[in-house]
C-alpha cells in the first residue's frame, strides 16, 4: 500500500516534470490540465576524479492546475540538498558582457545650452534484492520545500520487459487521476532499461499523496510558478543534461481542454557547466550536434571558483583551473530526442560577449565665432611695436652711456 501511494506521488509528480527541473521531464498533468515550461537555468558542475555530477536546476512554467510535480532521471542514486537562486545570479554576473569605456571630446557648450546638452550626455556615462519486481522506494525525504521520493524500478523476476515496465509504471499513474498517453510510457522504457534511478518532487506539499490531485477553484486559471533550485548529486560516466523529452500528442478534434493553444511560445535554456576544461554539448552518445550555442567560456579564477561554490552551495570546493561555460538553447520546439552529454572541446579559445561600450564625454573649449576677428591680429601687431619701442630705449640709453665715456 505505502508502495502504491509513492509510487502515485512519484508519476504524479511527472506533472510538472517539464516545469521545474527539466525538459528532460514528462510533463503528467491531472486529468485535463496542462503543464508548459517557459524558461529554465541549470548549473552542472563536473567532479572527474570522482565521476560525479551535481546538478541544479531552477524553471519557470505556466500551468492549469496548482498542484503538480515533475520527475528528474539519473543514472544512479541522488543525494539530495537545497541549493541558492544567488548561485545562477552570480554566474550570470561572470559571463554578462564586459563592460568598456572610451573617451569621446566634445566642444563646451554655451552656457543657455548646458541643460539640454548635459541631459544628452548623461545617459553615455553611466539497488534492490534479486527476483523482487516492481518499484523500491530508495529515499522519501523532503527538501526545498517540496516532497522528494527517489524510486527505481526493479527489474528482476520471471517478466523482464522495459516495454511492460514502463506501461506499468504509466498505469499506477493513471489509475491515480494522471492522464498519460502512450508517448510517456515510451519516455520511460528507455531509463528503465538502462536502471536509471527516477526522483519524483511534489510542488503541493499540503495535499496528501494518497488524496489524489488538488481541488480546482478557477478551471481557466494559469498558474505561473517557479520552484526553488535542488541540488542533486550523483555517480555517472559523463555529465550530462535531461534533456530527453516524450513526442507530443497530436492535438484532437472538439479539444474540450482550457486553453488549448499554447500557454508560452517561447522556451529559453541556459546552462551553466563548470568542468575542468573548456566543454562542448552533443545530443546522445552519437555524433548529432545539440542546438546549444556557446555564449561564454572562460577559465575561472580562484576567487570566482570559491564564490561560485559557495552560492551552490556545493559539498566541496572547485578544483583549481576550472572553466565555466555557458550555453543557450532558444529552441522552440525542442527536439528532445536524447541526453545532452558534455565532454572537451576541440575548441580551446575563451569565448566573451561582445563587449558594451560606453561613452565618457570629455569637453573641451572651442573657439569663439562671435569674436572680433581682427583681434589676435592687434595683439600680434601691439606685441611688435612694443619690441621695437623697448629695443629703440635700450640703444638709445647704450649710445648716451657708450658717448660719455668717450
Amino acid at each position: 500500500m505505502i508502495r502504491s501511494i509513492l509510487f502515485v506521488m512519484l508519476l504524479g509528480v511527472l506533472t510538472g516534470i517539464g516545469a521545474m527541473i527539466a525538459p528532460a521531464c514528462a510533463p503528467a498533468p491531472m486529468r485535463g490540465e496542462r503543464v508548459e515550461i517557459a524558461e529554465e537555468t541549470a548549473l552542472i558542475v563536473w567532479d572527474e576524479a570522482n565521476k560525479t555530477e551535481h546538478f541544479i536546476r531552477q524553471a519557470k512554467f505556466m500551468s492549469t492546475s496548482a498542484d503538480f510535480g515533475f520527475l528528474v532521471p539519473t543514472p544512479s542514486e541522488p543525494k539530495l540538498a537545497e541549493s541558492d537562486e544567488a548561485a545562477f545570479r552570480y554566474l550570470a554576473t561572470l559571463t554578462a558582457p564586459k563592460i568598456e569605456y572610451r573617451t569621446v571630446k566634445q566642444p563646451r557648450p554655451k552656457r543657455s545650452d548646458e541643460p539640454q546638452s548635459m541631459a544628452r550626455a548623461g545617459g553615455g556615462v553611466a539497488s534492490a534484492p534479486p527476483g523482487i519486481r516492481g518499484v523500491e522506494v530508495l529515499q522519501h525525504t523532503e527538501v526545498g520545500g517540496m516532497e522528494a521520493v527517489v524510486l527505481k524500478f526493479n527489474r528482476g523476476g520471471a517478466q523482464d520487459d522495459p516495454t511492460a515496465d514502463a506501461r506499468e509504471l504509466a498505469g499506477w499513474l493513471a489509475k491515480r487521476g494522471y492522464e498519460f498517453g502512450p508517448q510517456i510510457a515510451a519516455w520511460l522504457k528507455p531509463y528503465i532499461a538502462n536502471d536509471w534511478v527516477m526522483t519524483a518532487f511534489r510542488i503541493a506539499k499540503s495535499v496528501p499523496v494518497s488524496a489524489g490531485p488538488a481541488p480546482k477553484t478557477d478551471r481557466n486559471a494559469i498558474h505561473e510558478m517557479q520552484g526553488k533550485p535542488i541540488l542533486m548529486s550523483f555517480k555517472t560516466d559523463r555529465p550530462f543534461y535531461p534533456y530527453r523529452e516524450p513526442v507530443a500528442e497530436k492535438p484532437k478534434e472538439n479539444n474540450t481542454v482550457p486553453h488549448a493553444g499554447p500557454m508560452t511560445s517561447f522556451r529559453f535554456l541556459r546552462v551553466f557547466l563548470i568542468a575542468p576544461e573548456r566543454f562542448s554539448g552533443m545530443l546522445g552518445t552519437g555524433s548529432t550536434s545539440w542546438v546549444g550555442t556557446t555564449a561564454h567560456s572562460e577559465k575561472l579564477t580562484e576567487e570566482q571558483a570559491k564564490k561560485a561554490a559557495e552560492w551552490a552551495k556545493l559539498p566541496g570546493p572547485l578544483p583549481p583551473g576550472a572553466w565555466l561555460t555557458e550555453f543557450e538553447d532558444r529552441s522552440t520546439p525542442r527536439q528532445g530526442t536524447d541526453e545532452v552529454y558534455f565532454g572537451p572541446s576541440t575548441i580551446k579559445e575563451p569565448v566573451l560577449r561582445p563587449p558594451i561600450i560606453r561613452d565618457v564625454i570629455e569637453y573641451y573649449d572651442p573657439p569663439d565665432p562671435e569674436a572680433n576677428w581682427e583681434t589676435p591680429y592687434a595683439v600680434k601687431l601691439a606685441a611688435v611695436i612694443g619690441g621695437v619701442f623697448f629695443v629703440a630705449v635700450l640703444a638709445g640709453l647704450l649710445f648716451v652711456i657708450f658717448r660719455n665715456r668717450s
